[in-house]
């Protein structure tokens, strides 16, 4: 007699696990429909008076948005003239995110729609994270180290290296996006930023004897295994580790499990998996804490009067948190 004849036998409870595979029997349980039950909620919620309020749990640096190109796209211009055929080609390149290419052109620029928004949550996101991080370092930028976790098409690795850091290393588990960084490293001229291709979750020997600092950007809410992604960050961090991520404003310490589309599965900055778990802005901070890291302060966003839309921004919501992590 199996498990299942016994267990109907002793609970006169019949399992009919045959239609589980497409969830027929489990009505309702599906994972897509999860998310559909968990955004609706959340919406329901953050329409009543008062809504879910943005809890602020750290000590807080406001950075206030300006409508202003950091000194390393600003030298795209200079870059342009000699060379026009590059610039052209990876302005024609699917990115996501904006750069500065000089002679008028962006990496946004096949969707001219979605251009200011992402130009400015692009600056935003430097201004709030680069900007801070050089005032941190400050004259020991020269011989500082630099680790980018999934580092996507490479920006902020670039923005850093072409600020005078010693030596940026930065990696992502998708060939494709590497190629991307290394092609806009090259165009701008930064030698002094590395790219590979490799997975949080199976570095290289080289890369065990830490960064003095570690960027740990928009990978938190794109993987299955949080609690270890922590525990990694920590170990290869000698001084100061960033961060940034989706954190889901339930007043409690966990996890909202969440199910991409195929189509939001498809695009660059995804991870390996369809299945993700978005922290609570309580598990971002636990988890951090876990790991080892000792001193947390948040770095808080403010929209200024020249940020576009920003109504639809995550970070004004609350709903998207960066944090600086000392060891």
């Amino acid at each position: 007699m199996n498990w299942e004849s016994r267990l109907h036998e002793q609970y006169q409870v019949k399992i009919d696990t045959s239609t589980w595979n497409n969830n027929e029997s489990l009505a309702g349980t599906d994972l897509a429909g999860a998310n559909r039950r968990y955004a609706t909620w959340a919406t329901i919620f953050s329409r009543q008076p008062g809504g879910l309020p943005k809890e602020q749990l750290l000590p807080r640096i406001d950075i206030a948005y300006r409508d202003q190109l950091p000194a390393s796209m600003e030298l795209a211009e200079g870059r342009f003239p000699e060379r026009q055929t590059e610039a052209l080609a990876l302005s024609k390149m699917h990115w996501g995110y904006y750069y500065n290419l000089g002679g008028g052109l962006s990496t946004v620029d096949l969707t001219p729609a979605f251009r200011p928004r992402i130009r400015a949550q692009t600056l935003l996101r430097m201004q709030m994270i680069n900007d801070v991080i050089e005032a941190i370092i400050g004259p020991d930028k020269a011989g500082t180290t630099l680790l980018d976790f999934a580092c996507n098409w490479g920006g902020f690795a670039i923005d850093m290296a072409l600020r005078g850091v010693k030596h940026v290393t930065a990696f992502d588990f998708k060939p494709d996006n590497i190629d991307k960084a290394k092609r806009l490293a090259d165009y701008m001229g930064a030698a002094n930023a590395h790219f590979d291709v490799q997975n949080v979750y199976d570095l290289p020997v080289q890369y065990r004897d830490g960064f003095d600092i570690v960027y740990n950007l928009g990978l938190f809410y794109h993987v299955t295994e949080p609690v270890r992604l922590a525990k990694i960050t920590y170990e290869l961090t000698r001084k100061v580790a960033v961060f940034d991520t989706i954190a889901h404003k339930e007043p409690f310490s966990g996890f909202i499990l969440a199910h991409l589309s195929e189509q939001d599965f498809a695009r660059p900055g995804m991870g390996e998996l369809r299945l993700e778990m978005h922290p609570t802005y309580r598990a971002m901070i636990d988890l951090i804490l876990f790991a080892g890291f000792k001193n947390l302060i948040e770095i808080a966003a403010v929209p200024g009067d020249e940020y576009p839309e920003a109504g639809k921004e995550l970070y004004f919501q609350g709903l998207r948190r960066t944090i600086i992590a000392f060891r």
